[in-house]
């Protein structure tokens, strides 16, 4: 168990650097079912920027001592942190997700195919901005200013790609609506 707010910490930054890893695979997956080329690209754009998020986060656990918060990660939870958004994540981090949307995806339009990809890159986002600010309160309180740092970059990466997908959703969801009245 983590013993104080530092190993608490590590800890984390340890688990989220494993989630980012298992959130890459649901971009390649995403990216692969896309048609929309403005929305492929910015998922594209969004897998680039999670892996630079997880050398951030890799600097920040060599910094920290990445053997010691993995030891502390797996006296926890055998080696996964499972992470439950909204009902929806199963550890690890998005596998769960990723069923969910490979199911899905069988069964409706290419374009809705489209939304549900961007909707899955907005939730992920919302993920990594609420984990990422959290991890800087801590790292600011420890000292931790290089991290605090590495951190804030991956919010703002975070926060450029997100804003994007967020104005493709809203044209993808249009461009649908006008399709609908005019095919009724």
């Amino acid at each position: 168990m983590a013993s104080d707010l530092h190993d608490y910490f590590r800890m984390h930054c340890v688990s989220t650097q494993n989630a980012v890893q298992n959130m890459e695979s649901l971009f390649k997956e995403l990216h692969k079912g896309v048609e929309n080329p403005q929305l492929k690209d910015l998922l594209r754009q969004q897998y680039e920027a999670l892996r630079d998020e997880e050398r951030n986060l890799e600097q920040i656990n060599e910094t920290l001592g990445k053997k010691e918060a993995k030891k502390l990660t797996t006296a926890i939870n055998a080696g996964e942190r499972i992470f439950i958004v909204g009902r929806r994540w199963v550890g690890p981090l998005g596998k769960g997700v990723l069923e969910e949307h490979r199911v899905f995806v069988e069964e409706i339009p290419q374009q809705v195919v489209d939304i549900n990809s961007a909707m899955l890159a907005e939730e992920v986002s919302h993920f990594n901005l609420g984990n990422y600010t959290g991890l800087i309160i801590i790292a600011k309180q420890l000292g931790e200013m290089a991290a605090a740092n590495l951190l804030q970059q991956n919010i703002d990466r975070e926060t450029a790609v997100r804003t994007t997908i967020e104005h493709s959703l809203w044209q993808i969801v249009g461009e649908l609506q006008v399709q609908q009245k005019k095919a009724a």
